[in-house]
Formats: structure tokens, C-alpha cells, sequence
């Protein structure tokens, strides 16, 4: 994808792979970079989306009702599992999260580097 086709709180699938490993899963990311790094970059920076596994809530996590961002399941995003990749490395776009959904991930992603 090309820089400025890609805007915050959209959802798309992305290829993660284990660090020092060959396991590999495709799983959903929410883009989090602000609009003027995703028109003038080719990369971005996601946070993984996950199942919430029915463990305890964090402040870094924030739920997500299945539908909503095009998700097929209940499912919580992980402020606390950023990465930055090459917006070419985005994969199918599944859809955008409500703005109540990421006013709440601006709050999680505050808690989650120490802003204040």
C-alpha cells in the first residue's frame, strides 16, 4: 500500500512472525500512527488485536465487539504490542473502528507508554 492509503484506526490483517522463529501467523492490527506519518511514510505503526482469552483486563487492552473494525469475533486490542511495518506488508483491510472505540485506545495507548 502505497504512503496515504492508510489512516488510523483502520483494521487489516498482517502477517506477524516470532521473533528469531519460522512460525508465522496472520492476525488483525489496528494502524495507531497519526495521519501525517501514514501520508508522507511507508511505514506505520499497528497494534495487534487478539482474543481476550477471558483473562484478567489491563488498561492496555480495549474490547472490541465482533463486527465492529470488520472483526469476526470478539476480540481486545493489545496497546501493548506495537511494531512498525512497511505499509506494503498490510494485508487485507477489514474495515474502521468507531471513534468512541479509539478514544478508548488513545486512553490504553497513554497508559501503555507512560503519557501523561
Amino acid at each position: 500500500m502505497p504512503a496515504g492509503s492508510v489512516h488510523r484506526g483502520e483494521v487489516y490483517l498482517l502477517e506477524l512472525a516470532r521473533s528469531g522463529g519460522s512460525l508465522r501467523k496472520t492476525r488483525p492490527v489496528v494502524v495507531v500512527q497519526n495521519e501525517l506519518g501514514n501520508r508522507y511514510s511507508g511505514e506505520t505503526i499497528v497494534a495487534a488485536v487478539r482474543d481476550p482469552h477471558g483473562g484478567r483486563m489491563l488498561p492496555i487492552f480495549v474490547p472490541v465487539s465482533t463486527g465492529e473494525g470488520g472483526l469476526t469475533k470478539d476480540s481486545i486490542i493489545d496497546a501493548g504490542h506495537l511494531v512498525t511495518v512497511a505499509m506494503n506488508r498490510l494485508g487485507t483491510p477489514l474495515g474502521k473502528l468507531s471513534a468512541t472505540t479509539i478514544a478508548n485506545l488513545d486512553k490504553a495507548l497513554k497508559v501503555s507508554l507512560a503519557l501523561s
